[in-house]
């Protein structure tokens, strides 16, 4: 990289998005891992999403502090809604999203800006990992450096590895958001929105780095919060994907593997068995599972779930339910230690 480039590009305005709700016990810790940020050239967009707790003040004090604060005071309509009216205010070249109980590393900015200027990427990509407030320091200093081109990156994120779906722990260019939105009131919002991101970029970089910390919560978790109807929208959006790439059958398995994924997420949510037997679940499951299955990319765990659903809706209910459940008390355990 030439001198004039580094220079030019240590210029460029990073805008974090964060919507706020109902989060006063994580907030101070999720603001000030971004305000510590070595990388400094940064505005803060905290999007109080009419929160019904101190949230709002927490976010006005901390502008009274810091003038890289943007504070959005908005009606309460949602993630999706929270985010967009935080890319609508902000001003900078490159956007990255943090949700609220989250928090990010010292360097996680500088980390994935200097990955994708050297790249000449348009999406830069951290670990995002699941922490218990101990484990959050990175050991490795080494870390592994990959780069896709478009399709090869939508492959990787349907397979959900090394990256997922989520809007977080990425670095974008914010022209990449030109013409798209989080879509108002859905669930499932990342997986209908980041592929959009990828597909009209033309080289992404992954780095191999813990830089994205996210706490396993018990109240209000997405992870435990039940069965819903409105979870079949994530299957919608697998669909919009699947319509994207219509016709390019190297998306076939990867697709095959989101659905599986999508379908086990419903079934550890604990649903009725009636619920789970939904003519479009059991369409999808059927559809999909011996791919699955017969794919060495998908990860075990998809694989395993599509194995055991041969054996019909009780068994695999009863299986993934109490898994998840085993998961949640390892997770309490860990946190009384």
């Amino acid at each position: 990289m030439t001198e004039n480039k580094k220079n030019k590009n240590e210029m460029l305005l990073v805008s974090v998005i964060v919507p706020i709700y109902n989060v006063e016990f994580y907030l101070n810790k999720c603001v000030d891992s971004i305000l510590n940020q070595s990388y400094k050239n940064i505005e803060v967009v905290l999007v109080d999403d009419e929160s019904p707790d101190s949230c709002g003040k927490m976010c006005d004090d901390y502008a009274a502090l810091d003038g890289r604060i943007k504070v959005v005071h908005k009606k309460n309509g949602g993630l999706s809604d929270a985010r967009n009216a935080g890319m609508k205010a902000a001003t900078g070249d490159l956007i990255t999203f943090v949700d609220s109980d989250d928090y990010i590393s010292e360097d996680f900015v500088k980390i994935l800006f200097e990955a994708m200027s050297e790249n000449n990427a348009d999406i830069a990509i951290a670990n995002m990992k699941r922490t218990s407030r101990r484990d959050d320091k990175n050991t490795v200093t080494d870390w592994k450096v990959s780069n896709y081109k478009s399709e090869d990156a939508l492959v990787c994120m349907l397979y959900g590895t090394p990256f997922g779906t989520s809007a977080c722990g990425k670095l974008f260019k914010r022209k990449l958001f030109e013409g798209i939105e989080f879509p108002y009131g859905k669930f499932s919002e990342d997986l209908f929105t980041i592929y959009k991101t990828i597909l009209k970029s033309r080289s992404i970089t992954y780095i191999g780095f813990d830089g994205y910390f996210y706490y396993y919560r018990d109240e209000g978790s997405i992870v435990v919060s039940g069965y819903k109807k409105k979870h079949l929208e994530a299957l919608d959006a697998v669909d919009d994907i699947e319509e994207s790439v219509k016709g390019k059958g190297r998306f076939d398995n990867a697709l095959s593997t989101q659905y599986i994924n999508v379908i086990y997420d419903i079934a550890a949510r604990n649903p009725l068995l009636s619920e789970f037997r939904n003519k479009r679940i059991q369409n999808n499951l059927k559809a999909h599972r011996m791919s699955v299955l017969k794919d060495s990319n998908a990860p075990k765990r998809l694989r395993g779930f599509a194995a055991i659903s041969l054996l019909g809706n009780r068994i695999v209910l009863k299986v993934v339910v109490a898994r998840n459940r085993r998961w949640k008390v390892q997770r309490r355990e860990t946190k009384k230690r």
